[in-house]
């Protein structure tokens, strides 16, 4: 598969100007935080630090982590649905919601809202779309995608350009989107959707595409099974199982399997000739998707990490003591968001164990790409 990119000027450039163009807005989200965001002021005030003392990604350490428990707490504590990470007033949000009451929700429950302004959710276009041309969607093809609405991730496709101001990676691609959400009663509409419309490229998660499978692998001869799914209060239509429909049947050219927070995944090569023999695609994608820090990480068709946009985020790799360790070193993916207004976060410990490379990928990319541990 050919290697394609949506922003060369951005995706090859080099290192160090890579480095200064990350740094330029590492500085200006440290002020934003510091002068915005009562969480984030007060954490700098315990460090002892000002965003003035923080220079580069190097003094990034100077500031303490923060995790998706602390997060979690903060709206426990403050009642704060956002739990002090707002930096812009909420009518500048693309969806503002009412504040809950929390004293009884355990503190694993609670969820961690990350909100988007108009800004925002063009950034995340942005960087999707560069993940979409690696992965090899091009334009007019039709895209299949599932993940919840309420998603980041579903916001960068399911709006129309003229909706509140907002772009879509189908509008900027030229492509057509399919969304479908990862509800087990959608999988007999996804099926019918794919055999109907013969999609290009499914974006869905290993267990919803692990019952994809359990819908199309055929079943012992002679037997036959019917799913019945309502469209609409007057309409529905049948999905039946049978020989005859084989996961090839649908034609798609690529998978792409979203490793989110609740999911997390990576596609080895093991994995990938699997889904690729049983599907008949070209190839699979893994696509790294963490919504609490918007942030994703894609393989290239060299399928030699995860790539990473480090003009969107700083990824460090830290050690027990909490040190940053070494290019090919394993240790705990802590990422910081340059580039969110509404709700950035720094410094974010994911938990995920990952190592890095910063060496030039084949494909000709520049960025960080990082390895996962699972």
């Amino acid at each position: 598969m050919e290697n394609r990119m949506f922003n060369p000027k951005v995706e090859v450039m080099p290192k160090e100007e890579l480095r200064k163009l990350q740094e330029r807005r590492l500085r200006a989200q440290l002020r934003r935080v510091y002068e915005s965001s009562p969480l984030h002021h007060q954490r700098f005030r315990e460090a002892g630090v000002t965003p003035d003392e923080i220079r580069g990604v190097e003094d990034l350490r100077r500031l303490p982590l923060v995790t998706r428990e602390d997060l979690q707490r903060a709206v426990k504590d403050s009642g704060d649905f956002y739990g002090g990470r707002l930096c812009v007033p909420a009518d500048r949000l693309i969806l503002s919601i009412s504040p809950p009451e929390w004293p009884f929700v355990p503190l694993e429950d609670i969820p961690v809202v990350t909100a988007l302004t108009v800004a925002d959710q063009r950034e995340v276009v942005e960087l999707l779309t560069r993940i979409w041309v690696m992965e090899g969607v091009a334009p007019k093809d039709l895209v299949q995608v599932q993940c919840w609405a309420w998603e980041a991730f579903g916001f960068a496709f399911s709006f129309p350009s003229h909706t509140f101001g907002l772009t879509s990676v189908g509008g900027v691609l030229g492509c057509r989107i399919i969304p479908q959400e990862l509800f087990v009663p959608d999988v007999p509409r996804t099926i019918h959707t794919g055999r109907f419309f013969k999609p290009d490229v499914l974006f869905t998660t290993e267990t919803a595409l692990a019952t994809l499978e359990s819908y199309l692998t055929p079943v012992s001869e002679g037997e036959k099974v019917t799913v019945e799914v309502a469209v609409s209060e007057t309409t529905s239509f049948k999905v039946v199982k049978e020989e005859e429909f084989s996961p090839r049947s649908i034609g798609y050219r690529v998978i792409v399997l979203r490793a989110p927070f609740y999911e997390l995944f990576y596609a080895n090569e093991e994995k990938r000739s699997r889904i690729k023999e049983v599907w008949g695609v070209e190839d699979v994608f893994t696509l790294l998707d963490i919504q609490d820090i918007l942030f994703y990480a894609s393989d290239c068709a060299e399928h030699c990490g995860l790539h990473v946009w480090e003009d969107a985020f700083v990824v460090e790799v830290i050690d027990a003591a909490g040190e940053c360790v070494s290019a090919g070193e394993w240790g705990d993916l802590v990422l910081t968001n340059i580039f969110a207004e509404a709700t950035p976060l720094i410094r974010y410990k994911t938990g995920i164990t990952a190592t890095f490379e910063d060496e030039r990928c084949g494909c000709g990319r520049t960025h960080r790409r990082i390895f996962l541990r699972l």
